[in-house]
């Protein structure tokens, strides 16, 4: 299963434009809109792997 597209994170921008949540958003859209077969761990692997983007500013 791949990840989701959560929109509110941008990272292909430049500075000062877009959201940069960070992993924070991705309780928030797990809870509200998960998609079908979405569990507990996926919620955990997303959060990981967003958390661990770089972000330049």
């Amino acid at each position: 299963m791949g990840a989701p597209d959560f929109s509110p994170i941008s990272y292909g921008v430049d500075a000062p434009h877009g959201h940069r949540y960070g992993a924070g958003a991705v309780d928030g859209w797990a809870a509200v809109l998960p998609p079908p077969g979405w569990t507990a761990a996926d919620t955990t692997r997303l959060r990981a792997f967003i958390g661990h983007r770089p972000a330049e500013y």
